[in-house]
């Protein structure tokens, strides 16, 4: 679900994890199920930039407080083979990769400023001095690609009021791109955002994916399957457009969250996950398909919009998990349902890749 190539210089792993084939530090490949490990009494320890600087180990034996610098931890022999996490692509064995550190630190390159420098191989489908737009090395769709920026911003949640024209650009650049290769008949747009959004390389970027419907319909993966994944009916579409166009009237205000002279933010009264709102524009335009140059202003706003309201909410409050996924869906492959551009910002939860 994302371009990206294996760096495999320090030989060091995310959380702990080591190579398929490798063993704890000095052990025997049959070795005893327990080890002693030290804990380290001091020192900084360097912050990956392919690590949510959020966050930190879990499993991995050691105490939070201050605790004997010894501890013993078990060595996982079975692990649940049919057990999935966000990170794991499932059409691929994917390996672990380093990205940008943070400000100020000597850092290796992420694999997509490799691909800006071209350090690194890929499929280039767009490219100007602001944005770069090539196809993701693992796709989950017949057609997959990527939108990146140029300038290196971690997460959505970093963008600032400067960068508006800038996230403009980028949804007007999947639009032609998306024309380009000719999907004329949809696709959904994904931004994620931190551990809860499952996003994988923290430079920011959007994911296209389309040429095939959604098989997953609403579900965005596994979300919420108590709703079921059934096409809404016709009558069901057009009470949710009807809906929809109430709160943007003001006949639902209890449902509005925040708007200005551009924009408006409301509930979805169709909530896929603990916090779902929508972002939509007061000057009426169907879909993404249909922005143009003029509109880079207008959807750099609603951009912000989603990542301010997403703060309100305090998305990225939890220090371990926090995060969330932006979704535009455009068109019949898409799964759009109601005939208005808007943006979805689903969050509060763990959410599951892939979301098509």
């Amino acid at each position: 679900n994302i371009d990206e190539e294996i760096e495999e210089e320090n030989g060091e792993e995310e959380d702990g994890e080591k190579e398929d084939g490798d063993e704890e530090d000095g052990d025997e490949e049959d070795g005893p199920d327990k080890v002693v490990v030290e804990k380290p009494k001091s020192g900084n320890s360097e912050e990956k930039c392919n690590e949510d600087p959020k966050n930190d180990d879990e499993d991995d034996g050691e105490e939070d407080d201050d605790g004997p610098h010894k501890v013993v931890v078990e060595k996982a022999k079975n692990a649940n083979p049919e057990e999935k996490k966000c990170n794991e692509d499932p059409s691929s064995k994917r390996k672990k990769f380093t990205m940008n550190k943070g400000k100020g630190q000597s850092a290796k390159k992420c694999i997509f400023c490799k691909i800006i420098s071209k350090e690194s191989p890929a499929t280039i489908l767009y490219e100007d001095n602001k944005v770069i737009a090539f196809y993701d090395k693992y796709p989950v769709k017949k057609v997959h690609f990527l939108v990146v920026p140029k300038k290196c911003i971690r997460m959505f949640q970093d963008i600032e009021e400067k960068d508006k024209t800038l996230m403009g650009t980028l949804l007007l650049t999947a639009k032609k791109v998306s024309e380009q290769l000719n999907l004329i008949n949809g696709y959904r747009l994904v931004i994620n955002n931190g551990s809860n959004g499952c996003q994988h390389v923290y430079h920011l970027h959007i994911h296209v994916a389309g040429g095939e419907p959604c098989l997953n319909r609403e579900c965005y993966g596994s979300w919420k399957l108590e709703l079921g994944c059934e096409t809404p009916t016709k009558k069901q579409m057009e009470r949710r457009e009807e809906e929809f166009m109430q709160i943007l009237n003001k006949e639902l205000p209890d449902k509005i969250i925040e708007e200005n002279k551009e924009a408006i933010a409301f509930y979805d009264p169709h909530s896929l996950a603990a916090t779902h709102f929508l972002i939509a524009p007061k000057k009426r335009i169907n879909m993404l398909q249909d922005i143009q140059e003029e509109h880079i202003s207008l959807m750099g706003a609603m951009m912000l919009m989603a990542k301010n309201v997403a703060n309100m909410h305090n998305l990225n409050g939890n220090p371990k998990y926090g995060g969330y996924r932006v979704v535009i869906n455009n068109g019949k492959h898409g799964d759009q349902t109601i005939d208005y551009l808007h943006i979805q910002v689903l969050g509060g939860e763990q959410l599951n890749w892939p979301p098509y």
